[in-house]
């Protein structure tokens, strides 16, 4: 299937195919509003090694768990482009892909051996306690906020 790099997708281009790999999908949603909005957050790579967020509502999340499975190669189309809020980026790059009900996700039967070989590995924060120290900082890693002051209080 035709596809192209995601160093060369236009925000103007009308209907690009993207072929991705999935690195990663969680559930974001602002902590200070306990049952506020959520949704499903994902990190894909594209075959230079390029990364770019994913984002979709909360309410298209099961259809995605069905769908997606991490370190599977997609043929993506039917998404929207947008610009990164760099202080939830997930990765450097300025664009966001925002999927939708209508987005497509074609696993691909091509030879997927150009994509990078994953450099890392996500873990749950209680592996990450399990094979470090607790009293080793998990700088960079991983944080945990335990408390919080109101501005004001201070």
């Amino acid at each position: 299937m035709n596809h192209i790099l995601l160093s060369k997708l236009s925000w103007t281009d009308k209907s690009p195919v993207l072929k991705l790999r999935l690195l990663h999908s969680w559930t974001a949603g602002n902590p200070a509003r306990p049952g506020g909005f959520t949704e499903r957050a994902t990190l894909w790579t594209d075959e230079l090694g390029v990364l770019v967020q994913g984002l979709a509502p909360n309410q298209i999340s099961a259809q995605l768990d069905e769908v997606l499975a991490v370190r599977t190669v997609y043929f993506v189309t039917k998404f929207f482009q947008g610009k990164s809020r760099k202080r939830w980026a997930a990765c450097s790059n300025e664009r966001v892909l925002s999927f939708t009900s209508n987005t497509s996700f074609v696993p691909s039967t091509e030879d997927n051996s150009t994509f990078c070989p994953d450099s890392f590995e996500f873990r749950q924060l209680e592996d990450l306690h399990a094979i470090t120290s607790l009293n080793e900082a998990l700088v960079d890693v991983v944080g945990r906020l335990v408390s919080a002051t109101p501005v004001g209080y201070v």
